[in-house]
Parts: C-alpha cells; structure tokens; sequence
C-alpha cells in the first residue's frame, strides 16, 4: 500500500474516533417564571392552582417510587407505571390539544402537575409524543417507533422540575408548548410517553398530564425581554440516581375517581 493510501486510512480512522457527539442540557424549570426551549418545543415553570376536573383534562397519571414512566392509551392492562382508571389514563384526540400563539408561532399546550414532598425536585427525563390513527395501541415500541417530538432527539436532555404551587395535586407546575407544525402525520390520536426520576427521583404521589378544557386565561406570550433573559440552561453531565427494569409491569391500580385517587 502506498504511502499516500496509508496516510488517508489513518486519517480516516482518526476521524471516526472524534465524531462530534449531541451534548446533553439540562433545563431548570425551578424559579418562579423559569422557561427554556429544547428542539423547537417550549418549557415554562408555572404556578396555578385549581386545575381540577372543570378547568383540565387529564389523560395520562404516572405513579411509582424512583423511578416512574408510561403513556397514555385506552389499551389495558397499563403497560407501565400508569394508573389504569379510564378518567384519568385515556386516549387523547388531537382536536382536544389547545392551540396557542408564541410570538407568532403555534403550538400545542400540554399541561404537567407532579407531586413531590416539600422540598424535593423531580426530573423529566425523557418525553416523546407519536401520532396514531386509533386510540387503544399497546407496546411502547409500536407506538414510539416514529415519535413527532422526542426530548432526548439530540442528547440525553432533562428538565428540573418543582411543585411550585405547594406540594400535593391540583396545580399546574410545567406547561410544554410543542410546535404545531410537527403535527402533521396522519392520525387522530396523541400519545405521549413521560419518564420522571432518574436523577431527581419520585417520592410522593402521582404526576399527571392534561389539557385545558376551558376558556380559562393562559399565560403571557413570550416577550423580547424574556427571550433575553431566557431560562437557566446548562449543559451537564446526567447525575444517575440508580436504574430500574423498564419491561412492562402487566399491571397497575384500581382508579378511584372520586377525590385524589385514579
């Protein structure tokens, strides 16, 4: 082989040993007013109470110790950490996804109440949302197979999360405002997958994603100044607190749809 051919492969080789790798950013969403966006989508801290059953529409209740994840379907039996009762772990239509205007831009608002002890943060750590044509899928590799949004597309991100209103249910903590222009696979039905705790862990009660049923206020769009000050983000090194077997469970509780359970 000639000196040049010889100079080239090793060139080659070199080359494959320092490919640029996505760097992983943590978003904290703990101060009041906090906000950051990843991929096109929109994270905001937010603090409201009153999101009961006639102002939101929750479809996805996630609960487990540690480490906690599921996504919402009709199909049964909860494939992981959901809650199984149907008022509250459901299909969810797309028309009933609020659109909602950011300096121009539409998005689709999803809502997040999680539950933590007083003082303890909580961590989103991965979320994909999938557009199907029937409601009642089953097997997270079928449904997420081509996922529209998917948190940790270029890198193993994470968001920081507080129970900003006080701790225990019935307030709204995160607003995720994903582009509608990703909306555009043919399917009538959103899933979205959530996994919280790996490196702030569970330790309360359930976390819960709804939409607005309402015509209650929203907050205030995104201003130049906020787009100045932006969110605290951080590129980090993902803190592992321990791992855990992620095949489905074949199981879940009995919902109670009366007062906090489900």
């Amino acid at each position: 082989m000639s000196r040049r051919a010889t100079s080239l492969l090793l060139r080659i080789f070199l080359a494959g040993l320092f490919v640029p790798t996505a760097q992983a950013l943590t978003l904290d969403l703990t101060a009041g007013g906090a906000w950051g966006s990843m991929d096109g989508a929109i994270f905001k801290q937010f603090s409201s109470r009153g999101a009961g059953s006639g102002h939101v529409g929750a479809f996805l209740r996630i609960q487990s110790e540690g480490i906690e994840h599921g996504y919402n379907t009709d199909a049964r039996p909860a494939e992981y950490d959901q809650k199984t009762s149907a008022a509250f772990s459901r299909s969810l239509l797309l028309s009933d996804v609020p659109i909602v205007v950011e300096n121009g831009i539409y998005y689709r608002e999803f809502l997040l109440d999680i539950n933590q002890k007083a003082g303890s943060l909580l961590s989103l750590d991965a979320l994909m949302i999938a557009l199907h044509p029937v409601g009642d899928l089953y097997g997270y590799c079928e449904v997420f197979d081509n996922p529209i949004y998917d948190l940790d597309r270029r890198g193993e991100n994470w968001i920081i999360l507080g129970n900003n209103a006080g701790s225990g249910s019935g307030s709204i903590d995160m607003i995720a405002l994903i582009p509608d222009s990703l909306f555009t696979q043919a399917g009538t039905y959103v899933y979205l997958y959530s996994r919280f705790g790996e490196d702030c862990a569970a330790n309360a009660g359930y976390e819960e994603w709804a939409c607005r049923i309402d015509s209650a206020p929203t907050p205030e769009p995104v201003t130049a100044l906020l787009l100045a000050l932006g969110a605290t983000m951080a590129a980090a090194r993902r803190q592992r607190c321990g791992k855990r077997d992620f095949s489905p469970k074949k199981q879940g509780w009995s919902g109670n749809i009366a007062g906090s359970g489900g």
